[in-house]
């Protein structure tokens, strides 16, 4: 496992940039030679124009039946080997070489997402070369993911045959809450990503020639932006908070065991400990929640045409904007809410300047159902792995293929991650400890052991029940 990731990790697979179009197209073809070298059935799947493939790999059943059904139950794994660009400058170790230190791997992609998805990988090979693979494992691996999944949809529509009969989607590809206790996710919300844009007719003037006597589009800007969030953080969208699902009493209690190690073990959860400083245990509960499962907005950046100089008026300015949504708020609705507010607002203002929206990226919540067949497969591998119950934890952001799949597959999703808080995903000296991967293979090899009891259900009434 240890040699292909450290081959892997030598391909800088950066989706969404040009150059590093046949270095994403080669880590494609890497995983698709891997899968078939263990044993699995593999090909590519062609992305949309211009953009990196997707690759899949089957692990058959050893048998045609399961122990009560007609047939074994289908596992779909979902991950993504594309990923995010590295600044070597800002690296203590080459990010596209994989390093080892101290009990940990590091390098680009060890634990976002290529490390977790070949423990997955090797878990399917050694049980079918042990004679104990009673499910079909289905790899579905896409290389634009950190892009936004840009033709994933659509590919996957034009592939649908391969994919109709999954009872569960698989996926690792987040982090435990701090340093030490297996955790299991059971929800994400999704986001809105957009971009606004003010345009004056004038080119880029002198501040000293011509300010106070036109429009100008960053002032504009500023009171656009200073209209969508109240002075406690809340959005001021109307009806941004209508429609989000009350806190029941089993997802409060959740949290409790959370809170209690976070303040029992400040030192094993340091990536959270700035959330649980100087705060009593319920208000890290709301804390927690906020982060979790309560929608949010949020401002990225403001960016205006012409030189950079202090004299400029600039003749456009251009800020980023998301929203992070959670059950049930509806992606057309607040969208729509969203659009409709900017407008007004601006339109408000004195102004001979114009106004563009764009919704860039768009990506829908996903909750998990904690107390289904699958969940409970997945937390006593996990306890039989680490010697630990894991924690159910939610987290703030967002995967754009997981709730597409288990709406358009009818098959309920499970979420095991893998690596720790302090993995440094998407930022400088990525890493995964290699405990947690050896452990996270063998946590999916008991996770699969466990479903061959489980019986195929009727129309997949998994991903049937109210909770998504």
């Amino acid at each position: 496992m240890l040699y292909a990731l450290e081959k892997w990790i030598a391909m800088p697979t950066v989706s969404g940039v040009p150059a590093q179009l046949e270095e994403c197209r080669r880590g494609a073809k890497f995983l698709k030679a891997v899968l078939h070298q263990l044993g699995a059935e593999s090909w590519l799947i062609p992305g949309a124009p211009g953009q990196n493939p997707l690759v899949y790999g089957q692990f058959s059943a050893r048998s045609t039946k399961s122990e009560d059904s007609e047939r074994p139950l289908n596992v779909l794994v979902y991950g993504h080997y594309d990923v995010i660009a590295a600044d070597i400058k800002k690296w203590d170790y080459p990010p596209f070489n994989l390093t080892g230190k101290d009990g940990y791997l590091y390098g680009r992609g060890t634990s976002d997402n290529k490390g977790p998805i070949l423990a997955c990988i090797f878990a399917a090979s050694e049980l079918q070369e042990e004679q104990q693979l009673d499910v079909n494992v289905k790899f579905l691996i896409e290389g634009e993911e950190e892009n936004g999944s840009v033709g994933f949809f659509q590919a996957v529509e034009q592939n649908i045959k391969l994919f109709d009969e999954a009872d569960v989607i698989l996926l690792s590809n987040s982090y435990w809450l701090g340093e030490d206790i297996p955790c299991l996710t059971y929800g994400l919300r999704g986001v809105i990503h957009s971009t606004l844009t003010i345009n004056s007719k004038n080119v880029d003037l002198h501040s000293g020639v011509d300010g106070g006597a036109v429009s100008e589009p960053l002032i504009d800007m500023v009171k656009v932006l200073a209209e969508l969030v109240n002075p406690d953080r809340t959005a001021k969208i109307p009806g941004f908070y209508d429609c989000i699902r009350p806190l029941t009493k089993h997802e409060d209690a959740l949290y409790d065991p959370i809170v209690e190690d976070m303040f029992s073990n400040p030192s094993g959860q340091r990536h959270w400990d700035p959330l649980a400083t100087g705060v009593t245990k319920e208000e890290l509960k709301r804390k927690l929640m906020a982060r979790w499962r309560n929608p949010s907005l949020t401002i990225h950046q403001v960016d205006v045409s012409g030189p950079k100089n202090r004299t400029v008026i600039p003749r456009s300015a251009k800020a980023s904007v998301s929203m992070r949504i959670v059950p049930d708020q509806k992606v057309a609705d607040i969208t729509k809410s969203f659009e409709e507010h900017v407008r007004k607002v601006f339109g408000q203002l004195d102004t001979e300047n114009e106004i563009e929206i764009d919704i860039k990226v768009v990506a829908d919540w996903w909750l998990g159902d904690t107390e289904d067949r699958f969940f409970k497969a997945a937390e006593k591998a996990i306890e039989q792995e680490w010697g630990h119950k894991p924690l159910f934890i939610r987290e703030g952001g967002s995967v754009p293929a997981i709730r597409w799949l288990e709406k358009r597959l009818k098959a309920a999703a499970v979420h095991i991650p893998m690596g720790q808080s302090s993995d440094q995903a998407h930022l400088n000296n990525e890493r995964i400890r290699l405990q947690n991967l050896n452990s996270g293979k063998r946590v999916i090899k008991a996770f699969l052991r466990e479903l061959r009891t489980l019986q195929v259900a009727p129309n997949n009434q998994d991903a049937e029940t109210d909770q998504n």
